[in-house]
């Protein structure tokens, strides 16, 4: 691979953003591909932000730099709107529609309609999945994170190095495979369908 990839995946804690980050991983390190992972969280076991970043290549130090994201995955609108900064007008982002309302009482919460018409104006693309239905169908909610990765493989983001095959192959060494599986396939065809619905 030349280069690198940067890809930025945020959400809250709960969501499997780490396991999502070691699945990209595992999937180029098998190829002898270098990746790089730093997390950031905070009070994730409470629904805090939680954010990874995977640097796939000669990257020299683990964090992307702002705007430097080739790809936004978001499991959660706001916080994907909180990393905002690390994407480009070249950068593929990939949101679930919902939002969680924080824990905190009296905040008030943007509208998905502000947060769109924000990145209208700004310039950028969102692709919104709803990840969080798909899970459910899938048969089960913690199956989330494999929805959404789903949806990034099927962006071409990843190029012509990897594909599904290639993340199936790693995901079906998850607990829940089947289901992992199914929900990986789900993601995989909701982001087709969004891209015809634009």
């Amino acid at each position: 691979m030349e280069g690198v990839l940067n890809i930025l995946l945020t959400g809250v804690g709960g969501q499997g953003i780490i396991t999502l980050g070691k699945v990209i991983g595992e999937v180029f390190t098998r190829r002898g591909v270098r990746v790089l992972m730093a997390e950031t969280h905070g009070m994730s076991q409470r629904g805090g932000s939680v954010v990874v970043h995977v640097r796939i290549g000669n990257a020299n130090y683990p964090l992307i730099p702002m705007g430097g994201a080739d790809a936004l995955l978001g499991l959660e609108l706001i916080e994907t709107f909180r990393y905002i900064r690390y994407a480009s007008r070249k950068t593929v982002i990939i949101s679930d529609s919902n939002m969680i309302r924080p824990g905190l009482p009296n905040v008030e919460m943007p509208s998905r309609d502000d947060l769109l018409n924000y990145a209208a104006r700004v310039g950028l693309k969102v692709f919104l999945i709803d990840g969080r239905r798909l899970a459910e169908e899938a048969g089960n909610t913690l199956s989330h994170n494999m929805v959404m990765l789903g949806a990034l493989a099927a962006s071409g983001v990843f190029g012509h190095d990897v594909g599904p095959d290639d993340f199936r192959e790693v995901i079906s060494r998850l607990p829940m495979s089947d289901i992992n599986l199914r929900a990986f396939q789900m993601g995989y065809k909701a982001l087709f369908d969004v891209i015809r619905e634009v």
